[in-house]
This record gives structure tokens, sequence and C-alpha cells, in this order.
């Protein structure tokens, strides 16, 4: 794919929210939709969108169906820590400078306690090619700065038609996955990683958690401390939907990190029996936390199901029935992957089943935005993939 040429570009107008100040923080209250994917307390990514940046719009006409051969439009924010990879894109780590190749220095959020980077995010068009680009906008936000890196974007057809812009960040593996962007009749997909921290511990440790400005973009919860939360965190990966309100609206999902397909409960999935559920020898089960309630077809997943005045919290646990598959809500959270009880079993639903997916991929869990207050709840692991659409209530 070439560079995007700049001589004949048509700039078209994005979401009108001015750029926020470089303290501000990835999931405080911005008005914007995040998809949130935490590895550790230093390995982080996360995208933001507007919740209605509708396809249809003339605003985004030329972009999405126009004539024209170049178009970009605004389309969101990319937070990510230092040692984030996507195509031409690596953020370096803390006290050093990122430099896209070819432009002039352009430093963007230089913290040197090592937090998330934050990057304005184009999505641009040259003819049959699309590509991310990650910059800063200019000083009227109509157009990228001349400092932006090119993340190229592997282009298909949409399986439903997204009449607003959604953004998710899906794992495939404990330090890699994918930015999916779904808008009108496309999906494009951006694969990154993370690279491996240097040998020496003191250059790769976290900041204080006294210091640590990241508190909300990784999801402390409020009933946990720091030190909990990063213990958590080395143990678990976590996927996290974050609507524009920030201090009560988070659904997350925490998964045990290193379960590989080549791992015996891999392989024992195929086996399952009718009315059993696939267990985790070596792992914790899956759990969930929303601050407000979901609703999967006509099954609501409430909060408070522990305690008045708290979030929902529930084991996830997938279940054969007959030819197809159950996704069981079950009141006990923090049990481990064997330790099913029905007895607090509080709801099921239909999950959709497909043995399709890449054959490689580890356990994982991925919450995607479908629109302005909708998701997608989707568990790989391997070719196999688990999904169930929801709608946030409240």
């Amino acid at each position: 794919m070439r560079t995007f040429g700049r001589g004949t570009l048509v700039l078209v107008a994005g979401f009108g929210l001015a750029a926020p100040a470089a303290a501000q923080q990835p999931g405080s209250s911005d008005g914007l939709v995040h998809s949130q994917f935490t590895m550790t307390i230093a390995r982080s990514v996360a995208v933001a969108f507007p919740p209605a940046l509708g396809a249809d719009e003339a605003a985004h006409w030329e972009l999405l169906m126009g004539n024209s051969r170049e178009a970009r439009v605004r389309i969101g924010e990319l937070w990510a820590s230092p040692r984030f990879r996507m195509g031409g894109l690596e953020v370096t780590a803390p006290g050093a400078s990122n430099t896209p190749t070819g432009t002039s220095l352009v430093k963007f959020f230089d913290d040197s306690r090592g937090g998330p980077q934050r990057f304005e995010l184009w999505l641009a068009r040259d003819g049959a090619n699309w590509a991310l680009e990650a910059g800063r906008p200019e000083d009227d936000g109509t157009a990228p700065a001349s400092g932006v890196w090119e993340i190229p974007l592997t282009t298909a057809a949409a399986a439903t038609a997204s009449p607003t812009l959604s953004a998710a960040v899906v794992p495939t593996a404990d330090t890699a996955g994918l930015v999916s962007l779904c808008w009108g009749e496309y999906r494009w997909t951006a694969r990154f990683t993370f690279a491996d921290p240097p040998a020496d511990p003191a250059a790769a440790a976290p900041p204080p958690a006294e210091t640590n400005p990241d508190g909300i973009f990784l999801g402390q919860d409020d009933d946990t401390s720091s030190i909990a939360r990063t213990l958590t965190l080395a143990e678990r990966n976590e996927s996290a939907i974050v609507l524009p309100d920030a201090a009560s609206s988070r659904v997350a999902v925490l998964y045990w990190k290193d379960q590989s397909v080549d791992h015996a409960d891999f392989a024992a999935i195929a086996s399952v029996a009718d009315g059993q559920v696939v267990r985790l020898t070596e792992a914790a089960a899956l759990r969930l936390r929303t601050m407000l309630p979901l609703q999967f077809g006509g099954v609501e997943i409430d909060t408070e199901n522990l305690a008045p005045g708290f979030p929902g919290s529930y084991g996830l646990w997938l279940k054969r029935v007959d030819s197809g598959w159950r996704l069981v809500f079950n009141n006990e959270p923090d049990v481990w992957g064997t330790q099913h009880d029905p007895d607090f079993d509080a709801a099921e639903i239909d999950v959709a089943y497909s043995a399709g997916g890449e054959s490689g991929r580890t356990l994982g869990v991925a919450l995607v935005p479908t629109g302005p207050r909708s998701g997608r709840l989707l568990i790989h692991w391997g070719p196999h993939e688990w999904s169930a659409d929801f709608t946030i209530a409240g």
C-alpha cells in the first residue's frame, strides 16, 4: 500500500469534539465510547469513538461512498501504553519520543511515568486502500498534522451494515489483538502486539499506585486496592466497555492468562457432555462485572446481585445444550474453573457458536461495542467462538 497522497485530499468533517487536554485520561467523561483491553498494569490499549457518528450523514458520504479518490475523517482516539505496535505506529518507552518515518519530530503525551499515550485517529481512503492515521490534528481540528503514523487496514464487507461507527479492541493472544472498525457497509481490522519489556525489571516497573494516572483506564474496581488490582492483572486479562459517563457506566470481563490451544482443557471442549460446562482446571472462572443492567434478548442481567448498591458480579460458564451452547451467569464470581455450582445460577442465555476462527488463539473475551448502547460479548478459544448481543440499560 503506497503512502497516502495529500495533493488532492478531500477532508471530511469528523466528530465535533475539541481535542482533550494532554492530561486527560482515557475512560474519563469525554463524550466517547471506550473499548479497552488491559493485560497488566503497564500494558493497555483503548479505542474511543463518538456514539453517533452516522454513516449516512452528508459529511461522511465522500469517505464511505463518494467518488473522490482520497478522503479522510477524524473518527476518535487511540490510547496505548509503551511498547505497543500497530502498523507504522510504535509507542516508545517512557522518556523517549515517537518519530514517524520521514517526518519531523512529533511528541505525544510525554509522560515519564509510563502512562498510556493519546493519539487522534483518522480513517483515510486512497482509492480501494484504507488506513488509520494516528497523530495530532491541526489547531483548527480539521486535518491531521504532517507528523502522522499510517496503519494499513484489512478491509472486508460488513456482515451487517452499521449505521453508526463502532470500534473495538479484540484480543487474539495475551499480548496481541485486533483493532476492529465497522461503519456503513465496511469492516476494517488492524493487528497490534506489545513488545517484551526490557530485561531490567526496574525499567519496566509501573509507577507507584498513588501516582499512577491510569486508574480509570485500567478499570480499577471501587472495592479493590491498587495492590490487589496489580495482582489481579498479573494473572488475568480484562476486556471492557466504558460509556461516556465513565464514573458509573462500565462493563468488564476478567479471564485467566496463558490458556493456549495446547492445554488439555481446550481439547476437552469437543467431549463436553449435554448439560455440562466447559471446565478450566488451571484457571479461575470468567468474571463479569457490570455497573449497568444488561439485556440479552429477553434476559436481564442486573446489578446488585450480591449486595445492594454494588455492581453486578457474575461467574460466566459455557454450557453444552443438545447440539448448541448456552452461557450461564452464576452468582459465585470468584471460584475456580472446576467449581461450577448450579444452585447459584442466576440466568442462562443462548449463544451463537462457530468453529471458523483463527486456530491458534488463546482463551480470550472481548466486549465489542455495536452501537451507542449495545454490544456483543465474544468468547473465543482457538477456532471456537461463542457470542451474544446485548443492550445496556440505564
